[in-house]
C-alpha cells in the first residue's frame, strides 16, 4: 500500500528509484534488537529489521521532486585464487577498485553480493558475514541448527544491501565460522564478488583530509578531531559534493571494547540533490525526520517540500527466514526485502 502511494505521487518512479527512498526514509523508530549499527555513510541497519519502519508521508514526499537515478552498473570480481580449507574459522580479504577504468565501475554501492560455492559436513552450523571496505559487517547467513544437509553452497548468492551509498573500493573481507563445538570440516571452493551501483557524473574534487583523531590497527581514521567530519575512513574539512555533515553516533573497536561517541560523519543526500544541508539533531536519541533539503538539484529544485505534520508509518513485513538466504528480488518488492533487509 505504501508503495502504491509512493508511485501515485510519481508515476515514473522505477524499481531502483523506490529501494533509494525506502532507505533514505525508513526510520529505527522504536524497533527494539541488539543488532542496530551504523554503516558507512551513517545510516542505521538492522539484520532483523533493515533500515526500519516505512514511512508514508517521507517517501511521498521525497518522490514528487524525485530525479530517476543513472543506469545501473554491473561489477564481478573473483576474489578466491585457490581452495581454503573453512575450519573453525575462515577470513578471506581482499582489496579491490570496484572495476576502476572500466565502463562498470562503481563508486557508489547499491547491492553487494557474495557467490559462494563451498563445502561442508553440516551447512547449518555455518554464520556467513561480509564486511565491506567502511566496515559495515553484515549477515549473510545465520546459523541454522535444522539444516543438517551436507550439501554446501554451490554458485550461491548471498545478497546484502547495508552498505547502500559506500563507495566499494578497499578491502573486503569474507567471514565464514563455524558456531558448534563439533570438529566441522570444509572447503571454499570460489568466491566471486559482485557489486551493483552506479558512477555519479560531474566533477569530483577529493575533499582535503587530515585532522583524524583515532585509528583504527590498520590506520583507517574512525575519529575526526573537532572541525572535520568522516568521509570513507579519512577526515575533511568539508563534505564532497552529495554529502552533508550529521552528528551521529559512532561505533569502533578497540583491542578489548566496542566504544561509542557522537561524532560528525559525512552522509549522502539524497539522489536528485547535488548539494544538501544538513540537519544535525539536538536529542541524541531522534534522527532527522527527513533528508536534507538541496542547496542546488540538477533540475534546479532548491529546496525539498517539508515534512507532513502526521506521516503515516507502518512497518515492513517479516518475511520466512529460509527465503532471505537465497538473495536476489528487489528491496521493495515484499516482505523483509521492503525494508532492504539482505538476503
Amino acid at each position: 500500500g505504501i508503495i502504491a502511494l509512493t508511485l501515485e505521487a510519481n508515476k515514473n518512479l522505477t524499481w531502483r528509484d523506490m529501494q533509494h527512498l525506502v532507505v533514505q526514509t525508513s526510520k529505527p523508530a522504536h524497533l527494539n534488537a541488539n543488532d542496530w549499527a551504523t554503516n558507512g555513510v551513517g545510516r542505521k541497519v538492522s539484520h532483523s529489521y533493515g533500515y526500519g519502519l516505512l514511512d508514508a508521508g517521507a517517501m511521498v514526499t521525497l518522490a514528487q521532486n524525485w530525479t530517476t537515478v543513472p543506469p545501473q552498473r554491473k561489477c564481478i570480481i573473483d576474489i578466491l585464487t585457490e581452495p581454503k580449507d573453512i575450519g573453525k574459522r575462515l577470513e578471506v580479504r581482499k582489496t579491490v577498485t570496484a572495476c576502476l577504468g572500466e565502463p562498470s565501475h562503481i563508486t557508489r554501492l547499491e547491492h553487494a553480493q557474495a557467490r559462494l560455492t563451498l563445502s561442508y559436513n553440516r551447512r547449518g552450523d555455518l554464520a556467513i558475514h561480509l564486511v565491506s571496505p567502511m566496515g559495515t559487517r553484515s549477515t549473510l547467513l545465520a546459523a541454522r541448527p535444522h539444516d543438517y544437509s551436507a550439501d554446501g553452497f554451490n554458485d550461491w548468492a548471498f545478497m546484502t544491501t547495508h552498505s547502500w551509498d559506500e563507495d566499494p573500493s578497499g578491502e573486503w573481507v569474507l567471514e565464514i565460522e563455524n558456531t558448534s563445538e563439533a570438529n566441522n570440516y570444509g572447503t571454499l571452493t570460489k568466491f566471486t564478488l559482485v557489486l551493483y551501483g552506479t558512477a555519479p557524473e560531474g566533477p569530483h574534487t577529493p575533499p582535503e583530509s587530515s585532522g583524524c583523531k583515532t585509528l583504527t590497527t590498520s590506520q583507517a581514521c574512525v575519529v575526526c578531531e573537532e572541525g572535520f567530519s568522516l568521509h570513507q575512513k579519512t577526515c575533511v574539512q568539508h563534505c564532497p559534493p552529495g554529502f552533508t555533515p550529521q552528528v551521529l553516533d559512532t561505533h569502533y573497536s578497540t583491542e578489548n571494547d566496542v566504544e561509542t561517541i557522537r561524532a560528525s560523519v559525512c552522509t549522502p543526500c539524497h539522489s536528485s540533490c547535488a548539494t544538501c544541508q544538513g540537519l544535525a539533531p539536538t536529542d541524541p536519541h531522534r534522527l532527522p525526520q527527513l533528508p536534507q533539503p538541496c542547496l542546488a538539484g540538477p533540475r534546479g529544485a532548491d529546496v525539498l517540500p517539508t515534512e507532513p505534520e502526521q506521516p503515516r508509518v507502518a512497518p515492513a513485513a517479516a518475511a520466512a527466514p529460509e527465503a532471505a538466504h537465497r538473495g536476489g528480488g528487489g528491496a521493495a518488492a515484499a516482505g523483509r526485502a521492503a525494508a532492504l533487509t539482505p538476503a
